[in-house]
C-alpha cells in the first residue's frame, strides 16, 4: 500500500506536471501564427518572380540604338556594360550601367521587383542626364524569359507625359528590350537594347 508521504509527493508530481502542459499550451496558442501574421509573411517572402529576376545576375555587354524622333530613319548608337546583382535578401535586382552617349559619360541605375501585394513587376531608372525618376511596371508570361512592361516617361520638349511599352526577352546568354512610344496614332519605335553576358 502507498505511503501517506509517497502519495503527497505523487500527487504534487502530477500537479507540476499538468500545470507545466497547461502553461507549454498556452504559449504555442500565443504563438500561433494569425491571418494577419500569414498575410504579412507572404507579402514580404521572395518567390518565383523574384527567382525569375535572378536569371539577370551577372556582367553584360551593351549595344544601344534610339530613335529620337519620329523623321529620324537611322537610330542613334552607343555601347556600355551593365552589371545586375542582388538586394535585400533577393528581393530587388539592381542594374549599375556604364557607357557613352554622344561622346559624353551615360551612367545610369536600375532597381527590379516583383511586388507580391500588387501581382506585378516594378521597374524603376535614374541615370546622369535626366533628373526624372521612371518607373515600369509589368508582367512576365510565367517562364521568366518574356516581359511586357508599360510605363509613361515626359517628352523634354513639350513638357507632355508619354505612354510607353516595352517588350524584354531572354534568351540564354542574350536579353533584348524593346521600347514603344504609345499615342493616338499608334506605336513609334524609340529604343531597343540588346545585352551579350559576358563569360566568366
Amino acid at each position: 500500500m502507498m505511503s501517506k508521504r509517497t502519495a503527497t509527493f505523487a500527487l504534487s508530481l502530477l500537479t507540476l506536471v499538468v500545470t507545466a502542459g497547461l502553461l507549454m499550451a498556452g504559449d504555442e496558442k500565443a504563438a500561433a501564427p494569425t491571418a494577419a501574421d500569414e498575410a504579412m509573411m507572404a507579402a514580404m517572402t521572395p518567390g518565383e518572380h523574384h527567382e525569375h529576376l535572378a536569371a539577370t545576375a551577372g556582367n553584360w555587354e551593351v549595344a544601344l540604338k534610339m530613335w529620337m524622333d519620329p523623321s529620324q530613319t537611322e537610330p542613334v548608337e552607343s555601347t556600355g556594360t551593365a552589371k545586375f546583382y542582388p538586394v535585400m535578401g533577393g528581393r530587388y535586382m539592381v542594374q549599375e550601367y556604364s557607357g557613352d552617349w554622344m561622346g559624353m559619360e551615360f551612367t545610369g541605375r536600375g532597381t527590379t521587383g516583383y511586388d507580391n501585394l500588387a501581382g506585378k513587376y516594378v521597374s524603376t531608372w535614374v541615370d546622369n542626364m535626366s533628373t526624372t525618376i521612371s518607373m515600369e511596371s509589368g508582367h512576365c508570361d510565367g517562364t521568366g524569359r518574356k516581359y511586357d512592361w508599360a510605363g509613361e516617361m515626359p517628352d523634354p520638349i513639350s513638357g507632355d507625359m508619354v505612354k510607353t511599352r516595352t517588350e524584354q526577352t531572354i534568351e540564354g546568354n542574350r536579353m533584348r528590350l524593346t521600347s514603344y512610344a504609345v499615342t493616338d496614332g499608334g506605336e513609334r519605335k524609340m529604343m531597343e537594347i540588346v545585352y551579350t553576358r559576358k563569360s566568366s
